[in-house]
């Protein structure tokens, strides 16, 4: 059995070689020098644990030296100069990481991590160059590589704050506020989705509320905000939570609330629906909530029927509201 076994490994090699046309030597010191670049990778993930500068920019040299060429290793060692040059404040490391970013770019053809790009590594350059000092630079990089407008909050904060430019950061910061509210929204709602499969309904419940209180913000209790539109739909979703808790006397009293709500802000004119004041100054758009309903009372409706075979008693707890609430 031992015999066999160094036979095997001896005889695989030549048949590999001989198949691809390789010398044997050839293709063991490729197997050699793979081992030796997964080493030196792992050398480079440890250097993120540790504090000694001195180790880390020495092992960073040896990675360059021996894999000039690689991506990986570029990107790495960029990445733990920046390390050592947050800790030290060091203008001349974030050059040489500059300098390692670079590299990476030429090289991203060999990137097989979705997660990076020319355009995250471009823009990582760019916040090195704003701490380095070099605000033109940065600005006019991050205005390049502003796709989809990812940029937007920094560039709008770097014309605000370095160059007095009012009337352009505010395009900027508009926007990118905006697209914060969206996003802020849809992190609530998949993570909503993720208690109520996780059966962490008090969690929910809590979500649902603070959503509520982050984007109707301070306001008159007599206010009429295009935010109520969207609180029908979350006091309904409260409701659904409440019959799946076997609750539905709370249920109940969520759907009574939206309903009232809801006949509240549909009695308004269109001129009296405001948005909040912060809101309204920092970009927010009225038409964020149309697509929820013409009317609150449809968004409410709508939502209430959204999951009527898994939770059939809410629909008829919503018939009852209607004869009691909306007539």
């Amino acid at each position: 059995m031992g015999i066999r076994t160094i036979h095997t490994g001896i005889e695989n090699p030549c048949r590999i070689g001989g198949f691809f046309g390789v010398s044997t030597d050839v293709l063991i010191g490729y197997q050699i020098q793979r081992c030796s670049l997964e080493s030196m990778l792992k050398d480079l993930n440890c250097c993120q644990e540790i504090q000694d500068h001195d180790a880390i920019a020495k092992t960073v040299r040896k990675a360059l030296q021996r894999y000039p060429n690689h991506f990986e290793i570029n990107y790495m060692c960029a990445l733990l100069l920046i390390q050592i040059a947050e800790s030290q404040n060091c203008n001349s490391d974030y050059g040489a990481a500059l300098i390692q970013l670079e590299r990476a770019c030429e090289l991203i053809d060999q990137n097989t991590d979705d997660r990076i790009s020319e355009l995250t590594i471009r823009n990582k350059m760019a916040q090195l160059h704003f701490l380095i000092g070099h605000t033109d630079i940065s600005l006019e990089m991050l205005k390049k590589y502003n796709s989809c407008n990812i940029n937007d909050a920094q560039i709008g904060c770097i014309l605000a704050d370095c160059y007095h430019n009012t009337k352009e950061a505010s395009v900027y910061l508009k926007r990118a506020f905006s697209k914060i509210i969206t996003d802020l929204e849809n992190v609530v709602t998949g993570f909503m989705t993720l208690f109520l499969q996780n059966k962490e309904y008090d969690t929910l419940i809590y979500s649902i509320e603070w959503l509520c209180i982050v984007l109707q913000g301070k306001q008159s209790e007599d206010a009429v905000t295009w935010f109520h539109k969207y609180e029908c739909v979350l006091l309904a979703i409260e409701a659904e939570v409440f019959c799946i808790m076997g609750n539905e006397q709370q249920a109940k009293e969520k759907l009574i609330e939206a309903a009232i709500l809801a006949q509240h802000f549909d009695a308004a004119s269109d001129c009296d629906i405001k948005m909040s004041h912060l809101f309204q100054v920092m970009g927010a758009k009225e038409n964020h909530y149309m697509h929820y309903g013409k009317t609150a009372v449809e968004a409410l409706k709508r939502r209430v029927f959204t999951d009527v075979e898994a939770i059939p008693q809410l629909a008829v707890l919503w018939e009852k509201v209607l004869r009691e609430v909306l007539i």
